[in-house]
């Protein structure tokens, strides 16, 4: 009845089984933030192209000549497609379309107001 060999076996058990716990946790939440860090990076990239492609759409909108069509734009980072209708003489409706260099793709709807049109 004295024998106390097995004692600490129940505590090394269970101090096990936390520490297992909390490095399972830590480690799902790494992945978690590595998802979030990747997906906030492609964010980024798809409003610096969307920026770059209305740039390159308000620049390129003064010489227009159909008032409805097709434009594409390749940057470094990925691609822009625009389709465009004039709703007025300095307003138009643009549907983007945008590629990134990892085949990801997102598209928007957005007014954009010409100054100085010329029609």
């Amino acid at each position: 009845m004295n024998n106390e060999a097995g004692f600490f076996l129940p505590y090394v058990l269970f101090i096990t089984t936390l520490i297992f716990i909390i490095i399972t946790a830590n480690i799902n939440t790494y992945q978690k933030e590595i998802l979030i860090s990747k997906m906030h990076s492609d964010q980024i990239q798809f409003e610096t192209l969307f920026q770059m492609g209305h740039v390159a759409f308000k620049k390129e909108a003064q010489i227009l000549e159909e008032d409805t069509g097709k434009l594409d734009y390749n940057f470094p980072t990925g691609a822009v497609h625009i389709t465009y209708r004039a709703v007025s003489k300095d307003k138009y409706r643009l549907l983007f379309t945008i590629y990134t260099s990892d085949n990801a793709v997102y598209s928007m709807k957005t007014w954009v107001t010409i100054e100085n049109a010329t029609k």
